[in-house]
């Protein structure tokens, strides 16, 4: 269950490539699992704690496993996400032309899939180690 939520808007110059942020934490004392809808964002999540599996139905090997950190392309269809324990981290939606832009990846190598960030490029995995030692949602 989400416990705390706080969203945040990117500078104006990152506008066109990041919709929005959200910091988060989760607690999901027994394992949790829900539907995510299909969507045109690349969605990073850049979490710490207890990690989650994202699926897709129609294609397990797709998915990213006991990752708490990920990124996840544009689904035709839904996904499915489980976690049990707790997480918390910083969800980042980006634009399409995004993924290319800032993680050198073309669209078609994420969509329909989940990733792990250590797979795609280390930086992800220390911006992620960073966030996590900030004190707060202010200093992320």
């Amino acid at each position: 269950m989400l416990t705390e939520a706080v969203i945040g808007r990117p500078d104006p110059r990152l506008r066109q490539w990041v919709d929005r942020y959200l910091g988060y934490r989760e607690d999901a004392p027994v394992p949790h699992v829900r539907r995510e809808v299909a969507g045109a964002f690349v969605v990073l999540i850049l979490g710490w704690g207890d990690p989650l599996d994202v699926t897709d139905p129609r294609a397990p090997g797709r998915g990213a496993y006991a990752a708490n950190a990920f990124l996840a392309g544009p689904f035709d269809g839904w996904c499915a996400t489980r976690t049990a324990g707790t997480g918390t981290g910083i969800q980042v939606l980006l634009t399409a032309p995004a993924a290319r832009r800032l993680l050198g990846l073309p669209l078609a190598e994420l969509t329909n899939r989940a990733v792990p960030v250590d797979a795609v490029a280390g930086w992800l995995a220390r911006l992620r180690d960073e966030l996590a030692g900030d004190p707060g949602w202010p200093e992320r």
